[in-house]
């Protein structure tokens, strides 16, 4: 039989998307009847957190705010109840919540895990490792001196009982920080570092007690709170509201970027999750944007040396009043953009729409992403959750189409049918034919390219394989010097570093250079700006690369003649 509080965590929860003045009424009334109780039912507790972070996210006004702010500090107090004086079977109820006081064990990347380490010290432990003990021992012979190999290769031993006996300490968070320190101070590449280190499988637990880094009290920096009486916004135009003109970036510190880029990386830690914007993020160029209706926006770009070699891959954290709501990135190329959305579980059921529209609108307006791709997986392709939520109905009302002309017919006949008859449901076998193209919105008839950086990156590998019997040093010493002659053509001089520079997308230029008949057309002005694009790739913002790669027509026009799609 469910406790009263159960019942009425459920019926707020029933309750949270409806703004009507009733509604309102009884949420008010739920809080207050929660408030006067300690609830440490785990199942209970859960649910009610999620239940109030939804309600900071969407508050009907002023006063329900206030209310469920109040009933989260509350709730501290009872996971702390929980973890002083409840049997160990009870506390692990609560890990893998992300509520404060509780605990996580997930396995996080190394870059992640150093971060982790120097953020949180000894709240970050070696938990285990599911790498098989001739692999511990392979690995850490890379990583030793040789002298010690009798320590570390002789017995059958797991990760952490490898460490103590290599130092002597019985302490899984001095083994986890020994382990990284370890990696650290190799002299392996750092590419080669994170291979190896993935390959360890290390778990690691992360007690949450700090303050502020956990799922209940995690916000973004603050900005003016929104309430939404009787209901939230509505949009009627997604295209024209996408359209519309976005404010500057707000002006923030460099102190306030670094805890952009923290609070972001907390966020999907939280979950046991990774994005390469936010894992090798440039602190420098955080930018956050409010983008209106409580909304705002951070956008992450990575460092330099992290950088895909075509494409610019540009991350982004939403929040709804503070709170994180969803994340995700947007692969640039010209005016395409991949884009996808992941909303955090506490904030489903929220104004998806309304979030997923800002997030477009923010990289149209200040990226002048101009065609938006979604693949399929983001509506179903070896994705059950996106398949049979019907995925592909939310981006269709936004003014996506599949590439495909038979996909779209098949696509208008089912619209008509979900128009018409109220409770149609679109067939499962259907969604799944729809997962055979991306869907795409497009902005403006002169986006390009209309290939995808895939196609380039295959018509690489064909050009190596049919002109350099598959030789990749041989291909890139001949395209590097065609750069060359390509720099020395225009006139300009660089400098060693730039040269390094243009080195690195030498195999990936050498598209331009298969048959030089193709750059007979191209003045002195036209290198001059390839090179320059080249070289803003690597350089301090990586927006400055999106941008002058969508003003090199010639450069498109050249590729897609080279290119086999």
């Amino acid at each position: 039989m469910q406790t009263e509080s159960a019942q009425q965590t459920d019926q707020l929860i029933l309750l949270k998307r409806d703004f009507s003045a009733p509604s309102t009424v009884r949420k008010l009334v739920l809080l207050k009847q929660l408030s006067s109780k300690m609830i440490t039912d785990a199942a209970v507790l859960k649910k009610y957190h999620e239940a109030l972070l939804f309600i900071l996210a969407y508050p009907d006004n002023k006063e329900l705010y206030t209310l469920a702010l109040q009933q989260i500090r509350q709730l501290k107090i009872a996971t702390e109840e929980i973890f002083h004086n409840y049997a160990p079977r009870k506390q692990s109820l609560l890990n893998g919540s992300g509520i404060c006081s509780s605990e996580l064990v997930y396995a996080y990347s190394y870059e992640i895990t150093s971060w982790l380490s120097n953020a949180f010290g000894s709240s970050i432990s070696l938990h285990s490792s599911n790498a098989e003990p001739e692999m511990v021992s392979r690995i850490l012979s890379l990583l030793l001196p040789a002298v010690e190999y009798q320590e570390i290769t002789q017995g059958n031993y797991s990760l952490p009982k490898r460490i103590e006996r290599l130092t002597g300490k019985k302490n899984s968070s001095f083994a986890l920080r020994w382990l990284l320190h370890t990696f650290h101070n190799s002299k392996i590449p750092p590419t080669v570092c994170s291979s190896l280190y993935e390959q360890l499988q290390v778990y690691v637990n992360w007690k949450l007690d700090h303050p502020f880094f956990n799922s209940t009290f995690l916000r973004s920096l603050p900005l003016k709170r929104i309430c939404f009486h009787n209901s939230m916004p509505v949009l009627k135009d997604h295209q024209r509201y996408i359209s519309k003109k976005i404010k500057a970036a707000e002006k923030i510190s460099a102190e306030e970027k670094i805890k952009l880029l923290d609070i972001a990386r907390a966020a999907l830690a939280l979950h046991g999750r990774e994005t390469d914007p936010l894992t090798y993020g440039n602190c420098n160029n955080v930018e956050y944007f409010d983008m209106g209706h409580g909304i705002s926006i951070a956008l992450y770009t990575m460092l330099p040396q992290n950088r895909f070699s075509i494409e610019s891959y540009i991350g982004y954290m939403a929040f709804v009043n503070s709170v994180p709501a969803a994340y995700g990135g947007g692969w640039l190329l010209g005016h395409r953009c991949k884009i996808g959305i992941s909303i955090f579980p506490a904030l489903r059921g929220g104004n998806s729409a309304l979030l997923f529209a800002a997030i477009l609108r923010l990289y149209h307006c200040h990226f002048n992403a101009n065609r938006f791709v979604v693949k399929p997986y983001q509506f179903g392709k070896n994705n059950p959750d996106g398949l049979h939520s019907g995925a592909f109905w939310f981006y269709y009302k936004m003014g996506f189409r599949p590439e495909d002309t038979a996909l779209q017919k098949l696509a208008e006949e089912e619209n008509k049918k979900r128009s018409a008859l109220k409770n149609y449901r679109t067939d499962t076998a259907v969604l799944r034919e729809f997962t055979a193209a991306p869907l795409e919105l497009l902005m403006s008839n002169n986006a390009w390219p209309g290939y995808d950086a895939a196609h380039i990156s295959k018509a690489v590998t064909r050009n190596i394989a049919q002109y350099h019997q598959s030789d990749r040093k041989q291909a890139l010493s001949y395209y590097t010097g065609q750069i060359k002659r390509l720099v020395t053509g225009s006139g300009r001089k660089i400098t060693p570093l730039q040269q390094r520079i243009l080195a690195r997308q030498a195999l990936w230029m050498g598209i331009l250079f298969w048959d030089n008949k193709k750059m007979s057309a191209w003045t002195k002005a036209d290198k001059q700006q390839l090179i320059q694009l080249l070289l803003s790739k690597y350089g301090p913002d990586e927006r400055d690369y999106i941008i002058r790669l969508q003003k090199h027509k010639k450069l498109w026009k050249t590729i897609g003649n080279s290119i086999q799609i």
